[in-house]
């Protein structure tokens, strides 16, 4: 029997205390909600529910008999018209969870809150207070240095307003703000029309299954910009700079894509940093996979810039793997002391849980760099389970570091390279093409272990592992083991 889900003990359990407080507030005022079941059905949610793995049909009798006092229940599971009876006042609760979480969201933002109330405020001839309103709420948006792609939709929402005040009020032929109107909504289309095209872009690069018409998703913006006023448009510049970048692909694009961030950065919302940001990042990791190694320093300098900027933290937490990014790029580039001061730095920023793991995990990476392969097997061995990711990393470090560091063939070595072998055949969460790059890697590294140590080895094995390598198109890392070719 499949598993009932419970969309609002799911939303529930994201609540705060705080929410969860100001949920209690709505639910107990009659204006939202009349029924008296209700504020019980959250009380005994909160008490039995909310924090557990499950909504057991054990909890639901806990429920059902602290909500419905005046009602007989059996004593192990709920009847099919008790569980309707359930799933009914659970329906209520979930629409006022969302009704709140709308309330909570609108009370955070004045500006859309106004606009709701300009065609309330004109249908009621309410003409003073619409245009103290109006004039308010111009004022905010002239005062906002950092401008976002909803930025001027909310011009274009007060000027098509303002237009249907002039309008109601008869001043339409005396005077109109037509061309205002007919702008913001051009800039709006304009910068949502290059971002959806960026993010196709995007997807393409990552994805050789994602494929677009470029030219339908193209469509409108050329004209546009043409126009000197949209052309020169900060947001305008930078997304039109990022899908040229992915176009075109070249160092030129590139550094006009940094030069044009550092010179806009104080009028670009964080949230839009990050996005062009990632795009140069992107641009960086093609072109260090296509072999320009220079590209290593320009990628390092690009996550200098990022921290410095601080676009690496976000709701008080860093991505693991970009921490993860920062120090290896640090390390590929010899910035030893760099690598260990951001590792520091962004420590306390590490989810809790893992913490411990993944600064343990990049202390190898550096000790690794540092040709340090004890310090960094121990530190690698001292890492649990962080994610998928770290998890492949961790084990394909440890078979390098017993591959750097031993100076005499162990059986027990190529037991880990086996088990390894074994571990990524078997990962169902690893795509069948990673599964033959790492296995590869494996082969390739277990062979060159016999050979360096000479375990039925033949003068001429070195130069036939080296043909198997360069005949092997999919490899996890192909470069290192033509670095340990290459010192034998």
């Amino acid at each position: 029997m499949k598993k009932q889900r419970f969309l609002c003990v799911d939303l529930l359990n994201t609540f705060s205390e705080k929410e969860l407080k100001g949920l209690k507030e709505v639910v107990s005022c009659r204006y939202f909600n009349p029924d008296k079941y209700i504020i019980s059905l959250l009380n005994a949610l909160k008490k039995y529910v909310l924090g557990r793995a499950d909504f057991t049909p054990q909890l639901q009798v806990k429920v059902y008999r602290q909500v419905f006092t005046d009602l007989p229940t059996s004593q192990e599971t709920l009847e099919k018209k008790q569980r309707s009876h359930l799933n009914v006042k659970m329906s209520t609760l979930l629409r006022l969870a969302e009704r709140f979480l709308v309330i909570e969201n609108i009370n955070k933002k004045e500006l859309q809150k106004n606009e709701l109330l300009y065609n309330i405020l004109l249908g009621r001839r309410q003409i003073s207070l619409f245009e103290r309103r109006i004039k308010g709420d111009k004022q905010s948006l002239d005062e906002q240095k950092k401008i976002d792609e909803n930025y001027h939709y909310r011009k274009y929402s007060i000027e098509k307003e303002q237009l249907n005040y002039l309008h109601q009020t008869g001043k339409l032929i005396a005077k109109d703000n037509l061309p205002e109107v007919v702008c913001e909504l051009d800039m709006y289309y304009l910068i949502n029309k290059l971002s959806l095209y960026n993010t196709a872009l995007s997807l393409q690069y990552a994805s050789s299954k994602k494929q677009y018409n470029r030219e339908e998703l193209k469509l409108g913006i050329a004209p546009l910009l043409k126009h000197p006023k949209y052309a020169k448009h900060p947001i305008a510049q930078l997304f039109y700079a990022c899908i040229t970048l992915l176009e075109a692909n070249d160092t030129k694009t590139y550094l006009r894509l940094l030069a044009l961030l550092d010179k806009h950065t104080e009028s670009v919302p964080t949230h839009l940093l990050k996005t062009f940001y990632a795009t140069a990042n992107v641009h960086c990791a093609g072109q260090i996979r296509l072999g320009y190694l220079e590209y290593n320093k320009k990628m390092f300098d690009l996550q200098k810039i990022m921290h410095e900027k601080n676009l690496f933290i976000e709701d008080n937490f860093i991505q693991l793997g970009q921490i993860k990014n920062m120090v290896t790029m640090a390390c590929r580039v010899e910035e030893y002391d760099w690598a260990r001061k951001v590792l520091e730095y962004y420590r306390e920023f590490m989810r809790k849980e893992v913490r411990e793991s993944v600064y343990s995990f990049n202390l190898g990476v550096i000790a690794f760099y540092e040709k340090d392969y004890e310090t960094a097997h121990s530190k690698f061995i001292q890492v649990d389970k962080v994610n998928t990711v770290y998890d492949i990393n961790t084990r394909l470090l440890i078979l390098k570091c017993l591959y750097q560091k031993e100076t005499e063939y162990h059986e027990y070595t190529m037991q880990a390279f086996r088990s390894a072998e074994r571990f990524f055949s078997n990962h169902q969460s690893i795509t069948p093409k990673s599964k033959r790059g790492y296995k590869n890697f494996i082969q390739i590294l277990i062979a060159l272990y016999r050979t360096r140590h000479n375990i039925n080895a033949k003068p001429e094995d070195i130069e036939r592992i080296k043909d198997k390598l360069n005949d092997q198109k999919i490899n996890s890392d192909k470069r290192w083991l033509m670095e340990k070719i290459a010192e034998m």
